[in-house]
């Protein structure tokens, strides 16, 4: 009886912080558009920057943690609150001082509902595809790297390095978004480094692992950028930009939550010869959707007309 509740508990604890994060996230752009419309690719750069050093810290720390707390993992999970209370002891004076109203949509613009209009969709598709990139390797990378022939610790340090790569390609690229009228060329030079960076590393000699986690990393940290950043510059306000966001968040990772199980499946199906054939195929075609939706989603435009 003990341990079903402890389950039901962790189950509980990680569906409402599942919901803080979404809400958050989700809020984020709109807040951007609002309180920093002329340096929207600075912010969002510096936003996306911190949270792949979150994540990444997250996954660095939480192992010597519950080493710390003699293996006690819940403790070690635990800690991890210790940032978002801080993080909401910051955020509460700002919350405080803004008082109960709210600014009207500018007139014209309280119609733009994007999920009427191609643009949204194509923000969305954008955005979805290039997390399904960033999930399938989060998920399949040190498999992929074991299958090399790496053993388990060497592929999950080489592995780590996609954390080393994001961090500051997260920051420069939505900088170099804010400046770009269009942002297609940037959108589709990303998504073939990262088609190369995944073929050099799990195809090429054995000497290009490093340097091809590496670019990877810096390929999908930008894509990540960029997707938030298009969030940003397809908005006309911050109501419109917080819309979008929902859209294109909630629509794009439910899409990208099925990039991990699919690659799974490809990869269980063309086990033997030439297995890495499949899954190749399935990444690169998932790049390719992905800058389809990018000659959409990087126009000079904004939901509910042109900008």
């Amino acid at each position: 009886m003990q341990a079903a509740s402890r389950i039901e508990t962790l189950y509980l604890g990680a569906a409402l912080s599942a919901a803080g994060i979404g809400l958050a996230g989700v809020l984020m752009p709109g807040i951007i558009k609002r309180d920093f419309p002329t340096r929207t690719g600075t912010v969002t750069g510096l936003y996306t920057m911190m949270l792949c050093l979150g994540a990444a810290g997250g996954a660095a720390l939480s192992v010597p943690l519950a080493t710390r707390f003699e293996g006690a993992w819940g403790v070690a999970l635990a800690a991890w609150a210790v940032p978002a209370l801080a993080a909401a002891a910051a955020w509460a004076p700002l919350a405080l001082s803004a008082g109960t109203t709210s600014a009207r949509p500018p007139a014209g613009t309280a119609g733009a509902n994007p999920w009427r209009d191609p643009l949204g969709w194509q923000v969305t598709g954008f955005m979805g595809l290039q997390s399904s990139m960033a999930y399938i390797m989060f998920a399949w990378a040190p498999t992929l790297l074991q299958d090399r022939g790496l053993d388990p610790a060497a592929a999950g340090a080489a592995a780590s390095l996609m954390s080393l790569g994001q961090a500051p390609a997260a920051l420069l690229v939505p900088i170099l978004a804010g400046r770009l009228r269009r942002q297609r060329l940037l959108a589709c030079a990303l998504l073939a480094a990262t088609a190369a960076a995944y073929v050099a590393t799990f195809h090429g000699p054995p000497a290009l692992i490093v340097p091809g986690m590496l670019a990877l990393g810096a390929a999908l940290g930008g894509l990540f950028g960029l997707g938030l950043t298009l969030i940003v510059l397809r908005a006309r306000d911050a109501g419109g930009a917080a819309a979008l966001s929902g859209m294109v968040q909630g629509g794009g990772y439910s899409l990208a939550a099925l990039g991990p199980f699919t690659f799974g499946l490809v990869r269980l199906e063309s086990l033997g010869d030439g297995w890495r054939g499949l899954p190749t195929l399935l990444f690169c075609g998932i790049c390719a959707g992905a800058a389809l939706f990018a000659l959409g989603a990087g126009r000079d435009r904004v939901v509910g007309g042109r900008a």
